[in-house]
């Protein structure tokens, strides 16, 4: 059975989305067209946002190409790594694919079809978890990628320089920091509360241990960066709509590998009103 998809109203200012967005208009069309194939056929494994076939073993380019439209091999693989880089989408250990952050756009998804090991099921569960009530460390939801490692890492080093301390590696907590980036706050953020509090509680005996990654980006982050900025509603910035129909055409054309027959048959999906001549002086000289 398929899960019904919800789709966020703030879903094009989330972090990973505006990274993607850094990316050239036709390598960005062309990765949000990808993952949203992705999207749909996760919500019709039904399993925690599960794209590939199977927990158990490694995604494939062929198995990609089955669902997404793509014909040509090194665009699925690039498109891909591109979308796992920004974190839209993540392997499990076995390195099946998976959409990230699978549970805000299908919030009612706790079972699965697939039977899997004991041990698979309890490390989903731990992904899972929807926090209790009360302060809670925060969980990652998905493995950390290269980038997010990266972003917490010159977080921790900016307090480190604004509050004059050093954090050895025990003390650093980088996964604290990226479980908060991967449900969309921003690394300013961060800093405001490095600012605010080394300047609050700097000069305080008692308070000034509490300069720390452990208890600025703990469970009370929210709280801190709450009492700084109030939480406004969110502007939604949809990256897809400025993109014109010509400029759309070229993506699909690039994606079916300059084959104009294919390209053609997209724009019929796509429900794109357009004559296979005039189509041909679109891409002409690409």
């Amino acid at each position: 059975m398929s899960s019904s998809i919800s789709i966020p109203v703030n879903l094009y200012s989330q972090l990973g989305f505006q990274e993607l967005a850094q990316e050239q208009i036709n390598t960005y069309y062309a990765a949000f067209r990808f993952w949203h194939f992705l999207l749909h056929q996760a919500a019709h494994n039904d399993d925690h946002g599960r794209i590939t076939a199977s927990a158990q073993r490694p995604y494939t380019i062929t198995e990609l190409k089955q669902f997404c439209g793509i014909v040509n091999d090194h665009n699925i693989k690039s498109l891909s790594q591109l979308l796992i880089k920004v974190g839209l989408l993540y392997e499990n250990e076995n390195q099946a694919l998976y959409i990230a952050d699978w549970e805000q756009f299908c919030p009612g998804a706790v079972s699965a079809n697939v039977k899997e090991s004991t041990e698979t099921r309890t490390s989903k569960a731990k992904q899972l978890a929807a926090p209790s009530k009360g302060p809670k460390s925060p969980k990652l939801k998905h493995p950390a990628t290269s980038v997010e490692r990266e972003k917490a890492q010159k977080i921790i080093a900016e307090l480190a320089q604004i509050s004059g301390k050093s954090f050895p590696q025990a003390e650093r907590y980088e996964d604290y920091v990226i479980a908060w980036l991967q449900v969309g706050y921003r690394p300013e953020q961060f800093k405001q509360v490095s600012l605010a509090k080394t300047t609050e509680w700097g000069n305080q005996i008692e308070m000034r241990k509490f300069v720390r990654p452990q208890t600025l980006f703990g469970p009370k982050f929210i709280n801190y960066v709450n009492d700084i900025v109030p939480e406004q509603p969110v502007t939604v910035v949809h990256h897809v709509e400025p993109v014109s129909a010509t400029e759309i055409i070229k993506a699909i054309y690039l994606d079916c590998d300059r084959d104009l027959n294919e390209t053609f048959r997209h724009m019929k999906v796509e429900d794109i009103a357009i004559t296979k001549e005039e189509m041909a002086v679109i891409v002409d000289g690409i």
